[in-house]
């Protein structure tokens, strides 16, 4: 079915898309229509604001245009980018010290430092992260994006159960949240119900299709899907996120490792040996480990995967 949003004053088409409508009919229908508007919606937004941040020089930046700038540096993965999204993130808070969502910025741009291979105090970063979250909490705790931080946070510092419940919250309170049903199928797909984990990656991916991040909703739906022996599903979800331009060392072992548990042993070994040369930028044994600690029969089909691409 095609749908047309249309001005009334104007006549004008401002936005169309193509809707699949099955057996559910139109509950289904308007469920599907109201994700794809907020998701063209808030994407045009944020392309219109981010675009109006660039021509704007560093010295004469407010808070909302340094956030923007903040959340396009931190877009790309990268130790340069992400020192510089943290330096836009801490701008913006000092020039309103109230913008949650730039506090729940710097505190997800501190995670992210935390578990970087290239972070010079991991203990520090991780700390600072839960501390400007709690920061955001304090601030506005009907925020989503407080939330998010907060649970992202707390899950860092080993608290996945507190995190769940966080991003939960988020979601219940904006269910446009794209950010939290992501961090949902995180957990899920790590330690919980795969199905869940697959329907609020589904969604996260429906309400932010373009986000940066889509390759590790790929990777954890991977996970999802071998946590139910799904190797097929696996396989497919893990060779879509390696795949990715944006695709990092790390990712691309954790990509490896699914694919070798899914019996796709040549393709593993091939992608092992692609980036094997620059053991600085990956952990082999990262998944198994806090915060990370992968549990569920997901855990012992990646330890053989593991042994069996000779890592």
């Amino acid at each position: 079915m095609r749908v047309d949003l249309v001005r009334v004053d104007t006549g004008a088409i401002t936005w169309t898309d193509e809707i699949g409508v099955d057996h559910t009919g139109i509950l289904h229908l308007v469920g599907a229509l109201t994700d794809r508007i907020i998701s063209a919606v808030l994407s045009g937004i944020t392309t219109a604001e981010r675009n109006r941040a660039r021509m704007v020089p560093n010295q004469s930046l407010t808070a909302w245009q340094a956030y923007h700038r903040g959340l396009e540096a931190f877009a790309t993965y990268s130790e340069v980018t992400v020192f510089q999204a943290r330096a836009y993130f801490e701008l913006s808070t000092e020039l309103d010290q109230g913008f949650v969502r730039a506090f729940a910025g710097l505190s997800e741009c501190q995670a992210c430092l935390a578990r970087a291979p290239f972070c010079r105090d991991k203990e520090a970063e991780a700390e600072a992260a839960l501390r400007v979250a709690e920061r955001a909490m304090r601030l506005d705790e009907t925020d989503p994006s407080a939330q998010f931080a907060y649970a992202h946070a707390r899950w860092l510092h080993g608290d996945p159960g507190v995190g769940l419940i966080h991003a939960q919250q988020s979601v219940a309170l904006s269910p446009s949240f794209a950010d939290g049903f992501a961090e949902i199928g995180f957990y899920e797909s790590l330690y919980g119900d795969p199905e869940m984990a697959l329907a609020s990656l589904s969604r996260a991916e429906v309400l932010n299709p373009l986000s940066p991040y889509i390759d590790s909703v790929h990777i954890d739906r991977a996970v999802a899907h071998l946590q139910m022996n799904n190797l097929e599903d696996a396989a497919l979800w893990a060779s879509v996120a390696i795949n990715r331009r944006e695709s990092y060392p790390q990712m691309q072992l954790t990509g490896a490792m699914v694919l070798a548990a899914a019996g796709q042993l040549s393709e593993a070994r091939r992608i092992v040996a692609a980036f094997s040369h620059r053991k600085d930028d990956y952990d082999v044994m990262k998944i198994f480990k806090p915060p990370f600690s992968v549990s569920g029969p997901a855990k012992e089909r990646l330890q053989r995967a593991l042994a069996a691409i000779d890592l």
